[in-house]
């Protein structure tokens, strides 16, 4: 499966060409409208007349965070029920449906919400939200239906956990955010998923499915004021209800460096990732953060694969990611390299890191700038982008005017704000290492960056 508020939103987005070197002519998005209906569903409609398809994108602002304990994937398998029949439509006739009407459905689940996501003809943007809201409101939640499914997932669990980077990925998520929602794995595990009841899928629906816990956006080939007529038509009788509010709390990082030795003889490469804890997604730090990353590991600028490079003569793959969330989520260096180097290419990479608090100079960080406007340029060529920024914005309660202010906040960031990040979030001390591969050929060496602890089939439940 594949994972946000009141106003009229005209959105004007004027990209500043003498900067950033991009096209002369303003990029302009679609102008929003916004209604909320009495039942606290907050609904966004832009029309792209240009457009012969439509997106219909209905967000649940819960997700995995909200996963009870020991019941980790209940948000995940209960998406996944939404497919297979509603009390109008079997599994079979929503497939037949889709398929006749030339129609997508994805669902995806994330830490922050479920999605349900439509796309199609324009013509058959109703239809679309028809079946968008059936699946979200009536999920018939069969037994027969709840055991294959269960027993599809347990089966692509237990196929990925043969993967020596997932498990390394996921032991390093778990040492990470100990104690905390992130540290389990956002589909669960085989011990989790035998935890959950069909009456545990049921109640996760109730308590979260509701419309003021909801957002609609639907963008393309259509007319606005029709289509929001439409969504009160059917959408307007889905009840309200309080849902539990987000009271979790934030991850601690590691006060030490921790080091974790999966014993893989037969790997060819040792598999590295070394984490530490990021930001939040509505955090201050957000745009500095963003070309700090892209500086430090963008795909055609990037400190760190340079520097791998020249001190290690490193010819692999590097990448680093910053998950931004609710909650500061994780930020990952993954890359895979022979045993006899892989303590030194972790030393190296660490470096790194202590280096990104005074390097690069003004052209590095205009680089940085122009590549993430292009990036923010290229949502307004989708309607499936356009609908997932508003979305954001509404989740993250990023402001109204945080499309039109992108560019212009992006360009205010100086080098110094960038290492002034890099200092705060980038700090070596407090990471989890975990390397896959012969303990027998690493152990030795990894020792210098600290203790290392060997395990031979590591926990992940």
């Amino acid at each position: 499966m594949r994972m946000s508020r009141r106003w009229i939103l005209p959105v004007i987005l004027l990209i500043l060409p003498a900067v950033f070197g991009l096209a002369q002519s303003p990029i302009r998005a679609p102008k929003v409208m916004k209604r909320t209906l009495l039942n606290g569903l907050s609904v966004l409609v832009a029309e792209q007349r240009q457009t012969p398809t439509v997106t219909v994108h209905l967000l649940i602002k819960s997700g995995a965070t909200f996963d009870p304990m020991g019941k980790g994937g209940l948000a995940h398998i209960t998406a996944e029920m939404l497919k297979a029949g509603t009390l109008q439509r079997s599994r079979q006739q929503i497939a037949d449906e889709l398929r006749n009407q030339n129609i997508a459905i994805d669902i995806e689940v994330t830490w922050d919400g479920t999605h349900l996501i439509g796309r199609g003809p324009a013509r058959e943007a109703v239809r679309i939200l028809g079946l968008i809201t059936d699946l979200a409101i009536n999920p018939a939640f069969l037994e027969n239906e709840y055991q294959r499914l269960k027993s599809k997932c347990l089966e692509a669990i237990n196929k990925e956990r043969e993967d020596p980077t997932v498990v390394a990925e996921q032991l390093l998520l778990k040492k990470l955010f100990e104690n905390t929602t992130y540290a389990r794995p956002l589909r669960g595990t085989p011990q989790t998923l035998n935890n959950i009841t069909l009456g545990d899928i049921k109640e996760f629906h109730n308590k979260f499915y509701r419309p003021n816990n909801a957002i609609l956006a639907v963008v393309g080939g259509i007319d606005p004021a029709s289509l929001q007529q439409s969504a009160r038509r059917k959408i307007g009788g889905w009840v309200k209800d309080d849902t539990p509010p987000f009271t979790f709390l934030r991850a601690q990082a590691p006060g030490a460096t921790k080091v974790y030795l999966i014993d893989r003889p037969d790997l060819p490469q040792a598999q590295v990732r070394i984490g530490q804890i990021g930001i939040a997604r509505d955090g201050d730090d957000y745009f500095p953060v963003r070309l700090l990353n892209q500086m430090f590991s963008g795909d055609k600028q990037s400190y760190l694969r340079d520097h791998l490079r020249q001190t290690q003569s490193y010819q692999g793959v590097v990448e680093a990611r910053m998950e931004m969330r609710r909650l500061p989520g994780p930020f990952i260096i993954s890359l895979s390299t022979g045993s006899e180097q892989a303590a030194a290419v972790v030393h190296e990479a660490i470096k790194a890191l202590k280096l990104m608090k005074g390097v690069g100079d003004i052209k590095d960080l205009a680089e940085a700038k122009k590549a993430l406007i292009n990036q923010y340029t290229a949502i307004f060529q989708s309607a499936d982008q356009i609908a997932a920024r508003w979305l954001d914005i509404e989740l993250y309660q990023l402001g109204s005017n945080y499309l039109d202010a992108f560019p212009s906040r992006v360009e205010q960031v100086t080098l110094e704000d960038v290492r002034r990040v890099a200092e705060r979030y980038f700090d070596p001390g407090g990471q989890v290492i975990v390397v896959a591969g012969s303990a027998a050929s690493l152990k030795s060496s990894l020792m210098t960056l600290g203790p290392v602890t060997v395990l031979s089939n590591p926990d992940i439940d």
